[in-house]
């Protein structure tokens, strides 16, 4: 596996976490509100909350990534278990804990905005890497080997 491939995943799909946040937040409050009235009443109350959210979150990506990520990815390659599956429960796992441990009420909509923006930034993750044109994980590049 490239290591380039690994790094750009690894600075680039955190972002993903607050952002996925943000539109399961504002969609879910946009649902579940008594006159299906958007939570946000104008352009700027839209890019207040995406700016706020993503200026929030996105340190506490960074840090959920380096601090659980990044050893999580390192066990599961040196075991030879990295694969989609994995990537996904790990990062939908460390979302919803996370959520549900530093969030006041950790109630069920709480760990469900947890699991999906874990489950956003381990889908980012593993697309980045399992794209690197000569990573293992790309079955077009273990193709080219085999034969």
């Amino acid at each position: 596996m490239k290591s380039a491939a690994v790094i750009k995943a690894f600075l680039l799909a955190p972002i993903a976490a607050p952002f996925a946040f943000f539109v399961f937040f504002g969609a879910s409050s946009w649902v579940f509100a008594e006159d299906w009235a958007w939570p946000w009443a104008d352009l700027n109350d839209f890019v207040g909350a995406f700016l706020g959210i993503m200026m929030v979150g996105l340190p506490i990506s960074y840090a959920v990534t380096a601090i659980c990520g990044v050893p999580i990815f390192w066990a599961l390659s040196r075991l030879n278990r990295l694969n989609g599956h994995l990537v996904l429960l790990s990062a939908t796992t460390i979302g919803a804990s996370l959520f549900a441990l530093t969030w006041n009420r950790g109630e069920g909509y709480t760990i469900l905005l947890g699991g999906v923006s874990g489950f956003a930034a381990g889908l980012a993750f593993w697309l980045l890497v399992r794209q690197a044109p000569n990573s293992s994980l790309n079955p077009d590049a273990q193709k080219r080997r085999a034969g």
